[in-house]
């Protein structure tokens, strides 16, 4: 953890951090977040360098489009008659920031609890730096860098230009077509990484774990799970864990360490 998290910050790209997102699920006794509402945002993003993003409970889907020098979000909201949520989107200096959270409170929820889902395009050279609760988070087409703290739910990151963070604690995880260097620190689920063109480097807690297609190296410390590696540029495995292990088409050194 600590390793990955130095590398988190001596990247460039990313100047700036949100402060952590807590979540507490509750209400009134038998709560229910039966009101469903929809809102629309919008934020000139002429000169930001930055998109900083801290979100609860509620999926994220993000697309860089080409040409659009604007940053537009779609939420739909599930809350209580209170409507006792957080959106918001503002600028800080180069940075654009959105908040889309609920209030804290204690109890419990009768049904599904409160969230909000994130339907969002944006330019596309904007860095991302994304702290997020649960939920499902898709992005695509980014042509700068991207960090994610995420709780739970899965995670699919395609066509990145630039290098890749995310910790997270348990969900799929899926990156493909990514030009920088990946760095991942799972908790668990399974992960997929395929079509890299910088190197990967992996801390794994359980899950099965695919990776192929890398041009650079490959770095792996896995508790659990089988792990196969398929064409990388070098590969080395600091633990196994438990679980098969299958390796093909690695062109430089391959160094395992049981």
């Amino acid at each position: 953890m600590k390793k990955l998290f130095v590398k988190f910050t001596i990247l460039a790209l990313f100047t700036t951090a949100i402060s952590a997102c807590v979540i507490h699920v509750g209400g009134n006794k038998g709560q229910k977040a039966n009101v469903q509402l929809t809102e629309k945002l919008e934020l000139d993003a002429t000169g930001l360098r930055n998109f900083e993003i801290e979100a609860g409970a509620g999926d994220l889907t993000i697309r860089g489009i080409e040409g659009q020098t604007n940053i537009i979000v779609e939420a739909s909201i599930f809350t209580t008659k209170q409507k006792d949520y957080q959106l918001t989107l503002r600028k800080n200096g180069k940075s654009a920031e959105l908040v889309a959270k609920h209030d804290g409170s204690s109890g419990y929820w009768i049904g599904s609890s409160p969230r909000i889902h994130l339907q969002i395009t944006m330019p596309l050279e904007l860095a991302l730096t994304i702290d997020d609760g649960s939920g499902d988070i898709s992005i695509s087409n980014v042509t700068n860098g991207i960090a994610i703290d995420d709780g739970s739910g899965n995670i699919l990151l395609n066509q990145v230009a630039k290098d890749i963070v995310i910790d997270d604690g348990s969900g799929d995880i899926v990156v493909k077509n990514a030009d920088g260097n990946v760095w991942i620190d799972d908790g668990s689920g399974e992960l997929y990484i395929a079509n890299i063109k910088g190197n990967v480097d992996i801390e794994d807690g359980s899950g099965d774990l695919t990776v192929t297609q890398i041009s650079g190296l490959v770095t792996i410390d896995d508790g659990s799970g089988d792990i196969s590696i398929n064409t990388a540029g070098g590969l080395t495995i600091i633990e196994s864990g438990s679980g098969g292990l299958a390796i093909s088409g690695i062109k430089g050194n391959v160094s395992i360490d049981d």
